[in-house]
């Protein structure tokens, strides 16, 4: 869906694209008719309306430019969806068999022995992946260790398989290595649409304020001030004309009955 803020230049674009469209040959006269009577000898009046067609050609081409990179722009916003969904769901796996080893050990050896199986704090949340990846890394590999002696049974009959808890969290970790590279290839895409989203911006905005105040200098001297001010360049919206229409209100609702 194209953002607000590229629509809105794209209204006001038309609004000026039209108005030199309807007006531009007659504004073009009317100079015309003014300016016969101070040429000299050899000179012949410009062809304004022409100049103002190729501004809006100029405003036409770099508004369809923008529209574009908008587009670009919002259509890898909605491609992060899928790669950040697949992230959180890894890190959510990774985690609780985190928690589950870490819970185990403590239930059977005792706080003690979490501190040597790198288990002493809790796993990082499921946000933070990397810390998440690091902290796993460190548990699987402690927990996989059988040369690492851990304090005797708080209860005897009762053990805990290390391998297969160190296993348990070694078979979640590709997938969230895997989702976090893809989270970071789409940031740096949506880097990459933003970055030429900003350019064609500045450089519409560029356009748009040169062929706007053109185009009311035009038609104001043509005597047209009226249709002038409609095409005016904001100073307060850039991209936009200052007879932009405001956003629309919501109509008052007529009192019920009373009684």
């Amino acid at each position: 869906m194209p953002s607000k803020e590229v629509t809105d230049r794209q209204k006001s674009a038309a609004a000026v694209e039209s108005s030199i469209e309807a007006h531009g040959e007659g504004a073009g006269g009317a100079l015309a008719a003014q300016f016969k009577g101070v040429l000299r000898k050899g000179e012949s009046a410009p062809d304004v309306a022409f100049v103002l067609r190729l501004f809006g050609r100029l405003l036409a081409r770099d508004a369809a430019t923008l529209a574009d990179a908008d587009g670009r722009h919002e259509a890898e916003k909605a491609d992060d969806d899928a790669p950040r969904a697949a992230r959180d769901e890894a890190a959510t796996a990774v985690r609780d068999a985190c928690v589950v080893a870490r819970d185990g050990v403590a239930a059977v050896y005792g706080e003690a022995a979490l501190g040597p199986l790198g288990l002493a704090e809790v796993a990082p949340p499921v946000g933070d992946g990397v810390a998440l990846a690091r902290y796993a890394e460190r548990a699987a590999s402690k927990l996989a260790d059988a040369k690492l002696a851990l304090p005797k049974a708080k209860a005897r009959g009762i053990a805990v398989d290390r391998a297969v808890l160190a296993a348990d969290i070694t078979e979640q970790l590709p997938a969230l290595q895997r989702s976090m590279r893809d989270v970071a290839r789409e940031r740096r895409e949506l880097e990459a649409t933003q970055s030429a989203k900003n350019h064609a911006v500045e450089q519409y905005d560029a356009t748009f304020t040169l062929t706007a105040n053109v185009t009311s200098a035009v038609l104001r001297a043509a005597g047209m001030s009226d249709l002038a001010d409609r095409v005016r360049p904001s100073a307060r919206r850039p991209g936009r004309t200052e007879a932009e229409p405001a956003e629309p209100t919501e109509p008052a609702q007529p009192n019920g009955p009373t009684g």
